[in-house]
């Protein structure tokens, strides 16, 4: 599958020529060709190869110098068993992530894998599919298995067993339901389950995570002042006044939500000046500032390069050291933000029917997710998920520009997983905001 963009238009006249290409394209992004002149508007457009006969197969990809290089990615309609071992070769020790969301073993989950294992089947299942997954990963490579309480301790022993307990970092819960529906009908006989675990191991090596971040709910009242500079000089304003001036009337801190779309803007055009002063450990900087300036603010200054602001021994800091780029409501902004740890209930589970424009009922994870896991895994140059289900892993890495490896065994495989990638590369797949339109990836079937 490729987009028009990467294809030469010297190609143009033959695949003008293919009806059956024209009508996916009209079936799926709602778009007639014509003519040339549409195919040379519509570069987005994601051709196809399996339309096309073998001689323009090989003309066309003769184009690329080095096809596995140039590729995305790699979807594989197969048995997962079968697929990782056929990997073996090709991939060993060059992935640095993995995502998998397996059955749950709960035998009413929908999954296409019997999904009624006994414990130890479905042990024995899960064994030999970590132990090849673990052979491609790199040693510094980490890996995220996402399962609910039925299995989780049977998870967690067979990681120890392939991955060592020392490679171990931690499990994060995410909060994946609401308490409401059919679910609450037992309330009186059970304890309602919201929530699924991601277990979370390296390989071998120390690995570097990227810390995440979530945006703050509320006010925290030590940002109370304001700063500015005017004339030279340093003044201090409260915080409220200078809301109160900007149009905004709230009578104390604790009434501000940060998550205010118009709040959210004010903080990150001014997120210099909103300031709270706080004590340090720098005895010297404490010094200089109690008795060289007095009442006023000092700027230390090394190499012609400001390094801080202090004020009668505090250091003045600023709110912009909290302010990180992040999704919510599937739109990445600025937020002023808290570190994210081991318990994530900010993701919403229940809105991703149209993530991807395919529906997957019950099995479908939110972009935001896995954008997160991504990115907590520290810029992997490959991401692979051989539980692809409908193809969220693949879509979310293609977007952040890595490469993907997506093993699917379900017969739902055109009309899912590749589907949805088409919509990828196409830039119309919803889920998070698209970074990245265009591309080509392959697929294959293996039969087992």
């Amino acid at each position: 599958c490729i987009t028009l963009d990467r294809i030469d238009e010297k190609y143009y006249e033959e695949i003008l020529n293919n009806d059956e290409q024209l009508k996916e394209w009209k079936a799926l992004f709602n778009v007639e060709v014509e003519n040339i002149e549409d195919l040379e508007k519509e570069k987005s457009l994601v051709l196809d190869t399996k339309f096309f006969d073998s001689n323009f197969k090989d003309k066309l990809l003769s184009e690329f110098d080095d096809i596995d290089e140039e590729c995305d990615g790699v979807l594989i309609n197969s048995e997962n068993f079968g697929a990782l071992n056929l990997l073996q070769e090709r991939y060993k020790e060059q992935v640095k992530t993995v995502y998998i969301d397996p059955p749950y073993n709960t035998g009413n989950d929908g999954f296409l894998y019997n999904d009624s294992y006994q414990h130890s089947s479905w042990m024995s299942f899960m064994f030999d599919r970590l132990n090849l997954s673990r052979n491609l990963m790199k040693e510094e490579g980490i890996i995220f298995s996402q399962i609910d309480e039925k299995e989780q301790l049977n998870l967690r022993m067979l990681k120890n067993a392939i991955f060592k307990e020392e490679n171990f970092i931690n499990t994060i819960a995410i909060k994946s339901s609401t308490p409401s529906g059919t679910k609450t009908a037992h309330k009186n006989k059970t304890i309602i389950k919201t929530k699924d675990y991601i277990n979370v191991y390296k390989k071998n090596n120390d690995i570097e995570l990227e810390p995440q971040y979530v945006s703050r709910e509320k006010w925290d009242n030590h940002y109370s002042l304001y700063l500015e500079k005017i004339n030279g000089e340093y003044t201090f304003f409260k915080l409220i006044d200078k809301l109160a001036e900007a149009g905004y009337q709230y009578n104390k801190l604790e009434d501000i939500n940060p998550q205010d779309e118009s709040i959210r803007k004010f903080i990150v055009e001014n997120q210099e000046k909103i300031i709270r002063l706080q004590s340090h450990k720098n005895k010297e900087l404490d010094l200089i500032s109690r008795e060289q300036y007095p009442d006023k603010v000092y700027e230390h200054i090394v190499d012609n390069e400001l390094r801080g602001l202090y004020f009668n021994g505090q250091v003045v800091t600023q709110i912009k050291q909290g302010i990180k780029e992040i999704i919510v409501n599937k739109k990445l902004k600025p937020y002023w933000s808290i570190l994210l740890c081991d318990f994530w209930n900010d993701l919403d589970f229940q809105n991703t029917q149209n993530e991807g424009i395919v529906s997957f009922p019950n099995g479908k994870k939110p972009e935001a997710l896995i954008y997160r896991l991504i990115n907590l895994s520290n810029n992997p140059q490959i991401v692979m998920d051989y539980f692809a289900g409908s193809g969220t892993t693949p879509a979310v890495a293609h977007k952040l520009n890595k490469k993907y490896i997506a093993i699917e065994m379900g017969e739902y495989f055109d009309k899912l997983t590749l589907k949805r990638m088409k919509y990828t590369l196409f830039g119309n797949s919803g889920g998070i905001t698209s970074q990245k339109n265009g591309g080509m990836f392959k697929y294959f079937r293996l039969e087992s």
